[in-house]
């Protein structure tokens, strides 16, 4: 995956959080603290939607949803590019649209997801 994501987008270099396309009601935000303020509304919100599925899962989803949880966690710590993969993905995607290319990423992102130690 750090091949994916250490590889010029369309001929430039990008620090990860450059390929994320910010929301527009976070556009304007400026200000620290409501940023901040923003960020635990949202982190509440995320955890009582994971509280939510936890109890309700069986044992074995349970188990798959703290371990998902738990190489996220790793992620942030290792390698934060690793934890919005997804997003840069997204971003990836758009850039090389063409159907080849998309297959070709495709192949090229499962391959990597298979192959992942994290």
């Amino acid at each position: 995956m750090e091949r994916i994501i250490n590889q010029p987008i369309a001929g430039k270099i990008k620090n990860w959080y450059e390929l994320i396309d910010i929301e527009d009601q976070y556009e304007d935000m400026l200000d620290f603290l409501y940023l901040e303020s923003e960020l635990d509304d949202l982190l509440k919100d995320i955890r009582n939607r994971i509280t939510q599925q936890f109890n309700w899962a069986n044992t074995h989803h349970q188990q798959a949803i703290r371990t998902s949880l738990l190489h996220f966690q790793r992620s942030i710590v290792v390698n934060p590019e690793l934890a919005f993969l997804p997003y840069i993905c997204q971003h990836i995607v758009q850039v090389l649209c063409t159907q080849k290319n998309l297959i070709l990423f495709s192949v090229i992102y499962s391959n990597l997801l298979q192959n992942s130690t994290i």
